[in-house]
């Protein structure tokens, strides 16, 4: 999808950002846009090249900024992009994260994986159906040398894909063959500023280090532009094995509305072993309700464990794998599921796998505040037998224990999957909990 990477020079057209854009589309008439703006030179370059691209369309742009709360200046931030905003004609939105002192693991990571969540859910919740991100030739760079130092498999070094979808929303990051000097002279050239972000010259950070040796190498070994080209490249690869993944999936593998699956053992180990291990990955982040599948190495381990028994039962990625015969089960673990306050009229993206909804608490009884939270074990308990043997009848167990069922002060309320309502008064449709997992299952997950 992207051609030739842009010499560096000059700042960025508006042709050459339309000529980047075409590889997109085509978009509906009047399209409306996101953009993540953080306040430095990349973003708010994407952000001008989006506006005037947009404007030529009878398009609207959304500029969205995270304050994530990591340095005293973050608000300051913020408030610069939306003086900026505001003095470009362009809408903005600031959101905000405050999970740093419970991030778990590299606060870094857990911000960016933070930064994504927010935006995401933004747009989702504006409707909007694409979000472009201001990445470029340098990060495309940095991340394959990151990826490559963590020992990452062929598909992990096609670093950052062009386009990602998720299940409303396509991702796009049209200026990954535009070297960084590019865009800070396309700021400049608008006669603007921008934010420098101190975390970008700490060498605590592996992709500050990984920014210093691309640096280093151009002037005697592979420049950014040929990093570039080779992840490229693998990505051609990566698209091919998801291509094979997908149909692997679509001929071996059925997905139930309660959010549990199924796969054909026989047709699926025949396939590839490469093939499988992605379509397994896939599964797993689907089914698990995870923006992403396990490591590679874990993965492995855990699709080893599946051929080479005649019956297993292993557990990866929150998802509890149960091989019999020529099936293999795949349901989601009932632990770390949560439980969140719902108001009528009210919805909810739940465990990241269900879209729930309620509508009303018309002809039933309720006490305290409503809630949604897994089954378990003790509304498994508290149906009636009749429900349990009708359940059963139906769907695996384990798959009844995690899926979601509306709670408040005197138990169980409803389970619609179960066709379960107390005291079987309340409406059908009233509580409502839809299986649509983050990422499609069989589409591709990225293009080049």
């Amino acid at each position: 999808m992207l051609g030739n990477t842009l010499a560096e020079g000059s700042s960025l057209s508006a042709a050459e950002f339309a000529d980047l854009m075409a590889g997109y589309g085509p978009f509906e008439p009047e399209p409306t846009f996101a953009v993540g703006v953080s306040g430095g030179a990349d973003s708010l370059a994407a952000m001008l090249l989006l506006k005037s691209w947009l404007k030529g369309r009878g398009g609207r742009l959304v500029a969205l900024s995270v304050d994530h709360g990591l340095r005293a200046d973050s608000r300051d931030e913020i408030a610069f992009v939306w003086k900026l905003c505001g003095r470009l004609g362009v809408e903005h939105q600031a959101l905000a994260w405050r999970g740093a002192r419970h991030a778990r693991g590299g606060l870094q990571a857990a911000a960016r994986e933070a930064r994504y969540d927010l935006l995401v859910n933004a747009c989702r919740e504006r409707a909007i159906l694409h979000l472009v991100l201001a990445h470029h030739l340098d990060d495309q760079a940095e991340t394959f040398l990151l990826r490559l130092g963590r020992g990452s498999s062929l598909r992990g070094l096609s670093a950052m894909a062009p386009i990602r979808y998720h299940a409303n929303l396509r991702i796009l990051r049209p200026l990954l063959g535009v070297p960084g000097a590019r865009l800070r002279a396309t700021v400049v050239a608008h006669d603007l500023s921008w934010v420098e972000d101190p975390s970008n010259r700490d060498t605590r950070f592996g992709r500050v280090r990984m920014r210093r040796l691309v640096d280093s190498l151009v002037d005697g070994g592979p420049a950014p532009e040929r990093i570039g080209l080779a992840a490229r490249r693998l990505a051609l690869y990566r698209r091919e094995q998801e291509a094979r993944a997908a149909d692997l999936i679509a001929r071996c593998v059925r997905i139930w509305p309660a959010g549990y699956g199924e796969i054909c053992a026989d047709p699926y180990f025949e396939e590839e072993v490469t093939v499988r291990e992605l379509a397994i990955s896939r599964l797993l982040a689907a089914l698990g309700g995870r923006p992403y599948g396990p490591r590679a190495e874990r993965l492995k381990r855990f699709h080893a464990k599946l051929s080479g028994l005649e019956a297993a039962v292993t557990t990866l990625a929150r998802v509890r794998a149960a091989r019999s015969g020529g099936k293999i089960r795949l349901t989601r673990e009932s632990r770390h599921l949560p439980s969140e306050p719902l108001v009528p009229p009210g919805a909810l993206r739940w465990d990241n796998r269900f879209d729930v909804r309620l509508a009303g608490t018309a002809r039933i009884e309720t006490r305290g505040n409503l809630r949604v939270a897994a089954l378990g074990a003790a509304g498994w308990a508290a149906l009636p037998q009749e429900t349990r043997d009708f359940a059963k009848a139906r769907l695996p167990v384990a798959a009844c224990h995690s899926l979601p069922a509306l709670w408040d002060d005197l138990g169980l309320i409803s389970q619609p999957h179960l066709r379960y309502t107390r005291q079987n008064r309340m409406e059908d449709g009233v509580f409502s909990a839809d299986f649509r997992p983050e990422w499609p299952i069989t589409g591709l997950f990225t293009l080049v």
